[in-house]
């Protein structure tokens, strides 16, 4: 919890790009073959799993007024999803890894963003940190663990911008012991991932 703030505080510097959630090594995951790059059909897959995220933790849901809120993408709005897609798929060969994939992803957002260095923001696949280390071995990783009290109200309370049912569902659906659950499985998996590869993370 705290990620999409970071991601805020992260795309105010003037190098830096932070976009997501992309979900990549989890909800929108595609397995590669043997060799562990994409098959055409699969590389298909993948490119139609991304067009449809939303990238709401970067990209402002109004673009007219993405200036004047800091920290979201100032030259980036939904509908231009579809060209930093089409940019992405022509930065990599014909049967990339998933890695080669997530860069060249990033490398089109800082292309058109005017950005050098680019960072991905999926709160979920702290759960998935050896799912995620396996494919992209070379990653380095910025943990953000908030303590447990914050997280569970974080976790309880996220809908409550939206509308009744969505808070009611919200409420039914975050009981504080689940939250305190996902809160336990997270702290683990980043804890073995600073444990084992002390040198990735900060």
């Amino acid at each position: 919890s705290g990620t999409t703030w970071l991601v805020r505080v992260l795309n105010m510097h003037p190098e830096l790009l932070v976009f997501g959630e992309t979900h990549f090594f989890s909800l929108r995951w595609v397995e590669p073959a043997s060799d562990g790059r994409y098959t055409p059909d699969q590389l298909e897959k993948v490119w139609s799993n991304l067009s449809d995220c939303p990238f709401w933790a970067s990209v402002h849901p109004d673009p007219d007024h993405a200036n004047e809120e800091p920290g979201w993408l100032t030259k980036t709005s939904r509908g231009d999803i579809p060209e930093v897609i089409d940019q992405a798929r022509s930065l990599i060969g014909p049967d990339p890894t998933p890695e080669e994939v997530l860069d060249a992803l990033g490398r089109a957002f800082c292309i058109r963003e005017g950005k050098s260095f680019w960072m991905e923001k999926t709160a979920d696949e702290g759960k998935a940190v050896v799912h995620t280390i396996r494919s992209a071995p070379d990653a380095q990783f910025l943990l953000v663990m908030r303590d447990p009290i914050g997280f569970i109200r974080s976790y309880k309370y996220q809908g409550a911008q939206y509308d009744p049912e969505v808070r009611a569902f919200f409420k039914k659906r975050y009981h504080p012991i689940l939250a305190a659950l996902i809160w336990r499985k997270t702290y683990q998996s980043l804890s073995w991932l600073r444990n084992t590869h002390p040198d990735q993370c900060s």
